[in-house]
């Protein structure tokens, strides 16, 4: 099958499937052939478990330790292709992920912002924390108390200015570092970022979320990446979201709204199937049965997939040649393998 996603409407495409069957191999794939075709694409990768790094780096690509000193992100830079309003209304959603903010909360953080950026063109959360600290409310000083002892702790490397090598095509951000209570924070802030760079210039760009359920289960990280999804399509950048089952979309209006500006649906292995997935899709008892029934890549030699870019509706088997293979596989007993391979070498 040979399909070239920039000349649909929309280039967007949700992958969903159990563990362990094939949707991380098959993005892969995907991303060493849009190379092949298209050496000018820049791509950005959201790896919270680390499994695009290899294939990053025989890609010539960086990859970004988030956590480690040498790789900071500030989520407080402005950029320069970004409104005052619209980084405000970013931070806003950012920090209501990790701190609990009620209407007064938003306002306070609105006026401290404001005020913060109208002193300083490049503050860090540590200048808002000060900001906040005049503000003669208690609630400003629970919340300045709060954001101080996460950035003297935890999120101690967010309050710093962004440093990260961006000179390379390919840029994966590794999260492996970071603590699960602070991922979706986390992933936010990536994404925060990589919008500024997606929507500098019209040249092709690929954005790739891997684990995309921990934003999906979090109202306002599901706001931001249903908000990027939207956007994006203009600065000619195709958003590729990765999760474990069609159901995380499903479950909520922004994860649907995603589901609906997807053109491209890649549905891999399904433990179950839903009524609303079925109705969603439309499935036939045939095409239940091929979801269902899909068996390890290991088994078939091959990993399946329906492929569903309305009207087409295609049954996929999907290989990789041996060098793919080589760079995107993470079986433990194909990895040995080539591990053992190349020392011999």
């Amino acid at each position: 099958v040979i399909f070239n996603r920039w000349e649909f409407p929309s280039s967007h495409s949700v992958i969903a499937g159990t563990t362990g069957f094939g949707k991380s191999y098959f993005v892969k794939l995907t991303l060493i052939r849009e190379l092949i075709n298209n050496p000018e694409t820049n791509i950005f990768i959201i790896d919270p478990m680390g499994e695009y790094s290899r294939l990053v780096r025989a890609l010539d690509g960086t990859v970004v330790h988030v956590g480690e000193r040498g790789n900071e992100i500030n989520p407080l830079d402005l950029y320069s292709n970004a409104s005052l309003s619209e980084k405000i209304v970013s931070l806003k959603n950012i920090l209501s992920i990790t701190m609990d903010l009620g209407k007064s909360d938003l306002a306070i953080i609105d006026a401290a912002l404001t005020s913060l950026y109208s002193r300083k063109s490049k503050p860090l959360l540590g200048d808002l924390v000060e900001t906040l600290e005049k503000f003669e409310d208690d609630r400003s000083k629970r919340m300045a108390f709060y954001l101080e002892k996460l950035i003297n702790g935890s999120l101690k490397n967010l309050n710093s200015q962004t440093n990260i090598n961006l000179s390379k095509k390919v840029v994966s951000f590794d999260l492996t570092n970071v603590k699960d209570e602070f991922l979706t924070l986390y992933m936010v802030i990536i994404l925060d970022f990589i919008y500024s760079m997606v929507t500098k210039n019209f040249e092709r760009k690929i954005v790739v979320v891997d684990e995309a359920w921990k934003l999906l289960y979090n109202d306002y990280s599901a706001l931001y990446l249903e908000t990027m999804y939207r956007h994006v399509r203009r600065w000619k950048c195709s958003m590729n979201i990765i999760s474990h089952k069609i159901d995380e979309f499903l479950e909520s209006v922004r994860g649907r709204n995603i589901l609906n500006n997807s053109l491209i649906h890649a549905i891999f292995k399904h433990a179950n199937i839903s009524m609303e997935m079925k109705n969603f899709y439309k499935l036939t008892r045939v095409e239940e049965d091929y979801v269902l029934n899909a068996k390890k890549p290991k088994e078939n030699g091959y990993s399946q997939a329906l492929f569903i870019s309305f009207p087409y509706r295609i049954p996929l088997r999907i290989y990789g040649t041996d060098k793919e293979n080589e760079l995107i596989t993470t079986d433990p007993d194909e990895m040995r393998e080539i591990f053992l391979i190349n020392k011999v070498k």
